[in-house]
């Protein structure tokens, strides 16, 4: 039985304008139980140093936060179903120090909802020591190329692809790699996270919105929601007070200057396009709020009594972080 891929849920405002430094990369030491005590406390304490120096590195924007040593199938699921239940780990950092046996792990992995970042590291555990002067405690202790074999056996029989990181743990190159692969994890752990506001559907003979948006999810971990854009229209016309028009109105002026004729000497609108598109842009950012969607798509044909399709508020909109998908394009 394997674990169970629990979906944490991510605040509103890091899915529109995500914090990198609020989020962070799980560190596993993956080892096995037929350690001694003794050398169980070694191996964890070299990989609580690892995960610190790659924590306190100035070349890693994300937080790299130490879960502890895997030794067995109890423990794996343990660790897994941490790392799954926090929103803001966005990957995990595996590092195989020795021969591990691959079907503790395999059974833990096949539940794991985040990107798994393979770590091979040359130096661990030698400390800078010269060839010649490696005990062989630490060689018995550190067989990372049985660790290699052992850990991606249990990786890729879990059905995971993995990313892979190679070098020495105290390398600057190897850490802006690891930023670079944090970032990569973290995309499509936000976009597992991701909802998209459908504003209108169907088109004719276009091939888009009629693709299937379950498989969408299963495959990309997006879900996608229909809203009608009578919806929307009835929203603008009773949901959008005098104030919020005002407001957002003084946020526009702020921005753009405003052609001759939209406007009159007093400042008053005088272009019925322009009102439309305020009143667009303030309803579509309270629908997405309340339905919790960073994204959005809409028709060229099914837009209800949308006069034309909005521009400006599009425009608006995306600038502040939300997505935008033309004519169906989720």
């Amino acid at each position: 039985m394997s674990t169970t891929k629990t979906k944490s849920i991510l605040p509103f405002e890091q899915l529109v304008n995500p914090d990198v430094s609020k989020f962070y990369l799980a560190f596993i030491g993956a080892s096995q139980y037929l350690y001694c005590e003794a050398t169980r406390q070694k191996a964890d304490a070299n990989c609580r140093k690892i995960a610190g120096i790659l924590n306190d590195s100035q070349k890693i924007s994300f937080g790299v936060r130490y879960l502890g040593l895997g030794l067995d199938e109890n423990i794996n699921r343990q660790i897994i179903d941490t790392v799954n239940a926090d929103p803001f780990c966005v990957g995990v950092i595996f590092l195989a120090h020795t021969f591990t046996l691959s079907g503790e792990w395999r059974r833990a992995l096949e539940g794991l909802n985040r990107v798994l970042i393979v770590f091979d590291t040359a130096t661990f555990g030698i400390d800078g020591k010269q060839l010649e002067d490696i005990e062989w405690a630490d060689m018995d202790l550190h067989q990372g190329a049985h660790g290699v074999l052992e850990g991606n056996a249990a990786v890729h029989e879990a059905g995971i692809m993995p990313l892979y990181l190679i070098g020495d743990y105290d390398d600057q190159a190897v850490h802006e790699r690891l930023d670079w692969l944090g970032r990569i994890a973290m995309v499509i752990h936000l976009a597992k996270h991701a909802r998209i506001l459908n504003w209108g559907k169907r088109m004719n003979g276009v091939r888009l919105t009629y693709g299937d948006e379950t498989v969408f999810e299963k495959v990309f971990g997006i879900k996608i929601e229909y809203t009608n854009p009578k919806t929307v229209m009835q929203f603008m016309r009773n949901e959008v007070p005098g104030s919020d028009f005002a407001t957002e109105l003084e946020r526009w002026r702020e921005l753009y200057r405003f052609a001759d004729g939209l406007v009159d000497s007093t400042g008053k609108i005088t272009d019925d396009g322009l009102k439309d598109e305020l009143f667009t842009a303030i309803a579509l950012r309270k629908i997405m709020e309340a339905s919790g969607s960073v994204c959005f798509t809409h028709a060229f044909e099914d837009v209800g009594e949308f006069k034309y399709l909005p521009g400006a508020s599009v425009q608006k909109l995306m600038a502040e972080g939300f997505g935008y998908g033309p004519e169906g394009h989720y």
